[in-house]
């Protein structure tokens, strides 16, 4: 599996590039995302203890290239993960916080 973002864009021009860039990377990991939301439902579990929901998730972004740390803010399964490429050109963020809540 090829990572979330290429190194070989140069900063300059990936501004006019953004728009199709997200739309060829959600077009490369649409299965695996699909899979991700399935094992998800699939998992139900209850509130602070999804650990197979964010382990899932947190080994996603991981294998992508991600800095990945877990078990932020005293709950084991909260994680943070961080991407850097490169120095100076355009910031995109991607945040998320989200319970998995069955009950």
């Amino acid at each position: 599996m090829q990572g979330l973002f290429s190194e070989t864009t140069p900063p300059d021009s990936m501004n006019e590039q953004i728009p199709s860039i997200v739309t060829e990377t959600f077009t490369k990991q649409s299965k695996h995302l699909r899979h991700i939301s399935l094992a998800i439902h699939e998992f139900k579990e209850l509130a602070f203890t999804e650990t197979r929901s964010s382990g899932i998730l947190a080994d996603f972004i991981e294998k992508e290239g991600f800095k990945v740390i877990r078990g932020i803010a005293g709950d084991e399964t909260a994680f943070v993960g961080t991407f850097s490429q490169g120095t100076g050109g355009p910031v995109v963020s991607f945040n998320s916080v989200s319970r998995f809540d069955e009950d």
